[in-house]
């Protein structure tokens, strides 16, 4: 992974408020769009260059407040996600909000912390897959592919609803009773 380029990202200044300009290196080298590269290129940095980091937090701390702001005068996310098309995945917002999750990271004191928000941000990640899977699966459920449906879901049992978990065991028993 090369350190000094990073995430690699090329955002679109326009649509970057003005007072976020001077911010733009910062989040193109360091706002990744997976969290697996996220995570090596900070484990990496942390140990190879641990004064850049520093020198990143506090550019991160000095830019949240507005950061936060930016992301609240945001209409266009004002939509439920299955809504969004590519443009709204690809707006330079989200590589900003990937820096603040970063420097949760990064800003901790000792091992026990950084698992912890390293824990956090898997958490996150894996509900938002959840919820990937499920948009998916609802739809192989409506079409009575229950096979596929289960073959979504198998994995995140645990952060089911009571709901859904019943249409899980319902699917579970179509599949068997179509082998049985």
């Amino acid at each position: 992974m090369d350190l000094e380029q990073g995430a690699g990202l090329k955002l679109n200044r326009d649509l970057i408020p003005d007072s976020l300009q001077a911010f733009i290196p910062c989040a193109e080298k360091w706002g990744f769009e997976s969290l697996d590269e996220q995570d090596q290129f900070v484990e990496l940095m942390l140990r190879e260059r641990p004064d850049e980091v520093t020198a990143f937090n506090d550019l991160v701390d000095q830019a949240h407040a507005q950061i936060i702001e930016w992301g609240k005068s945001l209409t266009e996310f004002d939509k439920n996600r299955d809504d969004f098309e590519e443009r709204d995945w690809n707006h330079p917002y989200w590589a900003f909000l990937a820096t603040l999750k970063v420097r949760e990271v990064t800003g901790q004191a000792g091992a026990a912390e950084f698992s912890d928000a390293r824990a956090r941000m898997s958490a996150e990640a894996r509900l938002y897959r959840f919820n990937e899977a499920l948009s998916q699966a609802v739809m192989h459920f409506q079409r009575q592919e229950y096979r596929e449906y289960v073959t979504l879901m198998d994995s995140y049992q645990d952060l089911m609803s009571p709901a859904q978990k019943k249409k899980y065991d319902f699917a579970r028993r179509k599949i068997t009773s179509e082998t049985g």
